[in-house]
């Protein structure tokens, strides 16, 4: 079962990276946010794979 991951509006993503120092335009803040979706949705799978049934 694969839930769906809650997924930040881009205004406030863009506002977080750049409290964090990377300063984007909104089209890169989205593929930034993409990556980072894809990559929690690997972490979570590798990581809590036994318990996903």
């Amino acid at each position: 079962m694969e839930r769906e991951i809650q997924k930040i509006p881009i205004k406030e993503a863009m506002k977080l990276l750049k409290e964090g120092g990377i300063d984007v335009p909104q089209e890169e803040a989205e593929q930034i946010m993409e990556f980072l979706y894809n990559l929690t949705k690997i972490i979570i799978n590798e990581c809590f794979r036994d318990y996903m049934d």
